[in-house]
């Protein structure tokens, strides 16, 4: 599934009050979990943007949910995370992002998500991982 708002909002600060508000679909609580449980019945896995960070997340892990949320917003706008800011990934929240999908004729979906810093380093494996197979 694509869109453009995250169904969580990545709170990416070592300080709680950044962002100070969520900034995706949690601003409606309900509407979002409506949204997530039908991501969660088909097993599917949600990319979004909006915020300018990179990160891979299973919203409902720890409560039975299997389903993926992969925010690769950092494409080139300026960062979320302005750079006096500790955030919680310090070694992948300044990267610029993007992923690849790979689906297998076995049915195996795998995930990368390949960046490199805001000092235009090389580019580097952030995360990689299967979500069927």
């Amino acid at each position: 599934m694509f869109g453009h708002k995250p169904a969580y909002t990545y709170y990416y600060s070592t300080s709680p009050q950044l962002p100070a508000t969520p900034s995706g679909l949690d601003n409606d609580r309900s509407s979002r979990d409506a949204f997530w449980n039908v991501i969660e019945q088909h097993g599917a896995t949600y990319f979004c943007g909006h915020e300018h960070m990179c990160n891979i997340s299973q919203p409902l892990d720890g409560k039975g949910g299997k389903s993926w949320q992969v925010l690769v917003g950092s494409g080139g706008s300026p960062f979320e995370a302005a750079p006096n800011i500790t955030t919680l990934n310090p070694a992948t929240d300044r990267d610029y992002a993007w992923a690849t999908v790979t689906v297998f004729r076995s049915g195996k979906v795998s995930i990368t998500l390949y960046g490199f810093d805001d000092h235009y380093g090389k580019t580097r494996i952030i995360q990689s991982f299967t979500v069927k197979g």
